[in-house]
């Protein structure tokens, strides 16, 4: 076989080393960044660039981002002080604790920094100590605020979109769902209402899919306040189990859900699936109806 001359090998070798430590670079960074350490803050930053204000994110005022290891360890320690005995314990405390300690609302000033977790989360504390100020949030900053409080706890938890047809025009609403250790089950947690949800005369928790295909008359509210057990009865609970985005652990959407007996599709559904690619990107919808009875 005929041997190539050095001046063509030189060449060939300089792009196979080129190419070769471009990949392995590469895959430095991509291990780097995907593999832990992959911590919180990060994943706060990446999620709200690619998720929530992709086209306007507000920089959080670097008081915030420093004191952000500090309030986040604060949070946990006040938790851990409760010398609770279950996981289902703590998860209620930590929905109670931002409901508490916020107002739900926005305004021109609370819009800058409603989804900035370091400074939402400042603002959190500070008003559980001082009950001055307390910060203006809605459905989604809440629970954010309570995913990533959970996440240092090392509970697991998913923010989960659910939607109405029936009013004028297409509403959302946002809670998360976190996952018990105490049940092994997904389980709905609202902090904007302080809520959870159980079947009829149970104590038994329910997850968003089992609201979604169960009877709503076998679905109760549940909340240490009266007043949001009768407001959540009235306004969510008739209403927003009708289509459904759930999110995967780091944020990205990854399926959604459709009764397709609750939700009314104007148009085709052509708004409401315009909307959620807009949104979150394109996402598989499986159409369900409810079941006559129980799951």
């Amino acid at each position: 076989m005929k041997s190539l001359p050095v001046r063509k090998i030189i060449p060939i070798v300089l792009a196979c080393l080129l190419f070769g430590l471009l990949g392995f670079g590469y895959g430095l960074a991509a291990g780097t960044y995907k593999l832990p350490p992959y911590n919180t803050f990060a994943r706060v930053r990446d999620y709200a660039q690619a998720h929530l204000r992709p086209q306007a994110l507000t920089p959080t005022p670097d008081t915030a981002q420093a004191e952000y290891p500090q309030v986040m360890a604060n949070i946990v320690s006040l938790v851990k002080q409760q010398n609770f005995q279950t996981k289902t314990e703590q998860i209620d405390f930590v929905r109670e604790f931002i409901y508490q300690n916020s107002q739900h609302g926005l305004d021109a000033e609370s819009a800058k920094y409603r989804l900035e977790l370091p400074a939402t989360l400042s603002m959190l504390w500070n008003f559980s100590q001082t009950h001055q100020n307390p910060p203006l949030l809605e459905c989604s900053s809440r629970t954010i605020a309570m995913i990533y409080i959970l996440d240092a706890l090392g509970i697991r938890s998913r923010m989960v979109n659910v939607f109405t047809s029936d009013f004028d025009t297409l509403r959302s609403h946002t809670f998360l769902e976190a996952y018990n250790p105490d049940t092994g089950h997904w389980e709905i947690n609202d902090p904007d209402y302080d809520i959870y949800y159980v079947y009829k005369n149970t104590t038994a928790r329910l997850s968003t899919s089992q609201i979604l295909l169960a009877p709503l008359d076998q679905v109760q509210v549940q909340s240490k306040y009266p007043d949001q057990i009768d407001t959540a009865s009235h306004s969510v609970l008739p209403h927003y189990f009708q289509a459904v985005v759930f999110h995967d652990e780091i944020g990205g959407a990854s399926i959604g859900m459709v009764n397709t007996t609750r939700f009314n599709f104007k148009g085709g559904g052509k708004d409401f699936y315009d909307y959620v690619k807009k949104s979150y990107g394109t996402v598989p919808f499986l159409p369900v109806q409810e079941f006559e009875n129980q799951p």
